[in-house]
Formats: structure tokens, C-alpha cells, sequence
């Protein structure tokens, strides 16, 4: 056996050990401010369907007012069956003042149905879904009340975009879990490489100087149960390698008693 000191690797378990509590520490903080972030672009987004739908309601009120005032019941439907283009309305309800007049109309709607589809309904609906907005005008012209425009507006795309950013929210923090790790394990990998280079020179030299002063030694591992013995020792101290491990075996029963 010669005399150089082979390094032992760093446990692998550490480095497992060390980017476990790393990103155990980190993702909660990452899951903290996506939180944030998606309840603060939800509040956003349902702000902005009410505004979009309060600007809506006041356009169709406006428009529709001299149609309604010269009985123009094609141009009403085609003002109402446009508006419904709109991704996020779900309904579009003219209820005349004064039915008789409007050619005895009850009204005219636009609605969405289950598979979000614009229908003509036969009735109006007598409830709306719990998320939806609801905005209604009164139809006037020169001061006359001519009907009443219901707008209502449904979060389907709102819910769609919230859906995106909380599966974008997640990919970025598990991505940036998995750059964690890989950076910790290069970190890793770097120190324990300059560390073997620091103690392979250590034992370069420890090798030429034992060789040049014919200086016997030898390496008792506790832990691991093992001793070994250079090839300048058996020759020094004149002893056979197995009595100098019964010599570590009394010496670990020694240390081992205290």
C-alpha cells in the first residue's frame, strides 16, 4: 500500500439533505406572492368586467333610444344581436314601456345558453347566475321613458385567464424549484472538486516527503473499522500489518471504554 491519501467524497445524502430544506424554505414563499399576484389579477379582472359592462349598458341605452322612439324593431334586434358578439355578455334584454306600440313586442333579447350559444329566448329569464354582473338602464328620448335595457355580463373569460395564470403561476415556481436544486448541486459539485484538488495535493506531498524521509504511516478509520498501512511502515517498526490492526482494534477498545 503506498502512502497517498485517496479524499472522501462529500455524503450525497448532505447535498439531498441541504436542497430539500432549501426548496421546502423557498416554495412556500414563491406559493405566497403567486397568491398575491392571482387574487390581486382577480380583483383586477372583475373590475374590469363591471366597467366594461357599465360602458356597455350606457352605449346600448344610447343607441338604442331613437330606434325604440321611431318603433324600428329590425334595427332593435340587430343593435342587441351585435352586442351579444362580445365574449363575457351573457344577456341583452329591451323591455318596451308601452308593448302595443312596438308593433306588440314584449320584448327583445339576446341570451347565452349552457354551451354559451346566443339564442332568441321565448321568456325572460327569471334568474341570473350568482357571478354574474348585471347592469340595467331606462330607455328615454327628449324625456320620454321608452323601455328598459338589461345588460349582464358573465365571467367566462375572466375565470379562462385566472385559470391560465394560476397553471403559469405554478410551472414558474416548480421551475424555478428545479434551478434551485441544479444550482445547489452545482454549487455542491464545484466546492467538493476544489476540496479533492486542495487534498490530492496535500497528499502529493505527504507521499514525497514520507518516500524521501523512509517515514512509515498509517491510517486507522474508526468509524469505518478499517486501518491502513503505508509501504514504508512494515519496515520502520518491524511489524506485520496484522498486529498493527490488533494494535487499532485494542486502541478502538480503549477509546471505545472511556
Amino acid at each position: 500500500m503506498n502512502n497517498r491519501i485517496v479524499p472522501t467524497p462529500a455524503p450525497p445524502q448532505n447535498t439531498r439533505f441541504v436542497g430539500t430544506a432549501v426548496v421546502l424554505a423557498t416554495t412556500p414563499v414563491l406559493g405566497t406572492f403567486g397568491a398575491i399576484s392571482y387574487f390581486a389579477g382577480k380583483g383586477r379582472l372583475y373590475g374590469e368586467l363591471e366597467a366594461n359592462t357599465n360602458r356597455m349598458a350606457d352605449q346600448l341605452s344610447a343607441a338604442i333610444d331613437i330606434p325604440s322612439w321611431d318603433f324600428d324593431k329590425p334595427q332593435i334586434e340587430r343593435i342587441v344581436e351585435s352586442a351579444t358578439t362580445a365574449g363575457d355578455v351573457y344577456a341583452v334584454i329591451v323591455r318596451p314601456m308601452d308593448s302595443t306600440s312596438m308593433n306588440s313586442t314584449p320584448f327583445y333579447a339576446r341570451v347565452r345558453d349552457d354551451a354559451w350559444r346566443v339564442i332568441a329566448p321565448t321568456t325572460l329569464p327569471t334568474s341570473w347566475p350568482e357571478d354574474a354582473v348585471v347592469r340595467q338602464r331606462a330607455i328615454t328620448h327628449d324625456g320620454h321613458a321608452l323601455g328598459t335595457l338589461i345588460v349582464a355580463s358573465g365571467p367566462r373569460s375572466v375565470e379562462a385567464t385566472l385559470r391560465r395564470n394560476l397553471i403559469l403561476s405554478l410551472a414558474v415556481i416548480a421551475t424555478l424549484d428545479v434551478i434551485l436544486i441544479l444550482v445547489l448541486y452545482a454549487l455542491f459539485w464545484r466546492q467538493q472538486k476544489i476540496v479533492d484538488e486542495q487534498l490530492g495535493d496535500v497528499s502529493d506531498r505527504l507521499q514525497l516527503a514520507t518516500s524521501a524521509a523512509n517515514v512509515g504511516i498509517w491510517d486507522w478509520g474508526r468509524r469505518a473499522g478499517s486501518v491502513g498501512v503505508g509501504r514504508h511502515h512494515v519496515p520502520v517498526v518491524r511489524h506485520a500489518q496484522g498486529s498493527v490492526r490488533r494494535s487499532a482494534r485494542r486502541m478502538d477498545t480503549l477509546c471505545g471504554s472511556r
